[in-house]
């Protein structure tokens, strides 16, 4: 089973050589893949937010924490882990969104709590939530109206 991923909030990090680094830059990529095809999701069902999602991977906080997720999944679940959810954020940086039901795609093989866990420590929702307030986006976004066109 597949859990909801939540919009431009996934994670990343630096603590193994090499590897570390080409996962980095793999995850990196595809966090800026999810990014854009989100957007082109939100805009065609609400084309006010393409003006007000915010630009996360340009964001030095935001890509910090990032970075930082995926070095407590490493970290917590090792290297292979880390592979897996790397591969997961690019199979959803590549895919077409249509419906919400197109934003699952962390397998189920990485404990939530993992993932939760790294989001907490390294403050990815609270810098997420800061630059979707500054932009905006929150506000709309948290609009029934807007969440209903995502049903629709």
């Amino acid at each position: 089973m597949i859990r909801f991923a939540l919009p431009a909030i996934l994670l990343l990090g630096t603590s193994a050589p090499a590897f570390a680094d080409a996962l980095e830059d793999r995850f990196l990529v595809a966090q800026q893949n999810f990014q854009d095809r989100m957007e082109a999701f939100y805009t065609s069902r609400v084309p006010e937010l393409g003006a007000l999602m915010p630009d996360f991977m340009a964001d030095e906080r935001a890509r910090d924490s990032m970075v930082c997720v995926l070095d407590h999944i490493r970290d917590e679940g090792g290297e292979d882990m880390a592979e897996l959810y790397v591969s997961s954020i690019e199979e959803m940086g590549s895919a077409p969104f249509e419906n919400m039901e197109d934003l699952a795609g962390i397998p189920d093989e990485i404990p939530s709590d993992m993932i939760f866990g790294g989001m907490r420590s390294c403050d990815n929702i609270g810098i997420s939530q800061e630059l979707m307030a500054e932009t905006g986006f929150l506000e709309v976004i948290s609009n029934p109206e807007t969440l209903q066109a995502f049903i629709d």
